[in-house]
């Protein structure tokens, strides 16, 4: 079931939203092949699903998209995110993956974060694991070719220090 956003509080303690990790985000732009021979050019859906795993696996989605800035961490850090933050300003909703972001300066700042009209959330159970919730139509429902094997024996370094064994 899907809830309206309407205030970053109520959200917080409704989904128990923090110390999460994004599994997977998806955007739809309203683009789309009609009639053979005709596609429909206009960019008017715009919404934005992004899934979370951690206490409590969640699913956010933005509709009404204005900006999407999207930081992926350096390849083997730590991805938590532990102090999201959500905003409204001029009728709009701001999240980002850190309370340090400041909607005056979005612009200069170097994580994730995004702006849309509206939002809602829903929690989700069934997306623990490796395999994708957003199949690609052409995949089949398989796996994707480019996700890591589960053993890799990477190490993974949390935030700027050394790696754990």
């Amino acid at each position: 079931m899907w809830n309206e956003i309407t205030d970053a509080e109520s959200f917080f303690d409704a989904a128990g939203f923090g110390d999460v990790c994004l599994k997977e985000l998806k955007y739809l732009g309203g683009i789309h092949e009609g009639s053979p021979g005709r596609t429909y050019l206009c960019d008017d859906v715009r919404v934005v699903r992004m899934l979370f795993v951690g206490y409590s696996n969640i699913e956010l989605e933005f509709r009404g998209l204005v900006t999407l800035h999207l930081q992926p961490r350096p390849e083997l850090y730590s991805t938590e995110i532990c102090w999201p933050i959500l905003v409204r300003e001029n009728d709009l909703l701001y999240w980002a993956e850190s309370d340090d972001f400041d909607v005056r300066k979005a612009s200069e700042y170097e994580g994730t974060w995004l702006c849309a009209k509206s939002a809602r959330w829903r929690k989700r159970g069934e997306i623990i694991g490796v395999e994708p919730v957003y199949i690609d139509r052409e995949m089949g429902g398989e796996s994707a070719d480019f996700l890591p094997s589960p053993n890799t024996g990477n190490k993974l370094f949390r935030g700027h220090g050394t790696p754990d064994n």
